[in-house]
């Protein structure tokens, strides 16, 4: 039975590297993050994932990010904390659509976002 475990977890991982690399740029964008939720503004129609990197004055945790939409937007309390030169991965265009971050702390901070379909 451990067997057909091992397989099926081979099988996964395989089918997670063959769509990772099969990936093709098909957009860029800068974004400010400041004292209010931002979302992705420039979403390729066509993009399914998204490489995100934080660029920060600060060296603590800079950014809280969620992707909930205006369900539940990020606070300087709430959502998933990353610092400068975090890089992170957001999948499906939901999740690209409601992706909102929010600045933790006074400071420059942005994302370099690099779309792919």
């Amino acid at each position: 039975m451990n067997e057909f475990g091992n397989q099926g977890k081979s099988y996964l991982s395989e089918l997670v590297r063959l769509n990772k690399y099969n990936l093709i740029a098909c957009g860029y964008e800068q974004l400010t993050v400041a004292g209010t939720a931002v979302g992705l503004a420039s979403i390729p129609a066509d993009a399914k994932y998204a490489l995100i990197e934080v660029e920060s004055s600060l060296t603590t945790p800079a950014i809280r990010y969620l992707e909930l939409g205006a369900n539940t937007l990020p606070t300087s309390a709430l959502g998933i904390r990353r610092s400068t030169l975090d890089a992170f991965d957001v999948s499906g265009m939901p999740n690209l659509i409601n992706f909102r971050a929010i600045q933790i702390g006074a400071g420059t901070h942005k994302l370099n976002v690099q779309y792919y379909k």
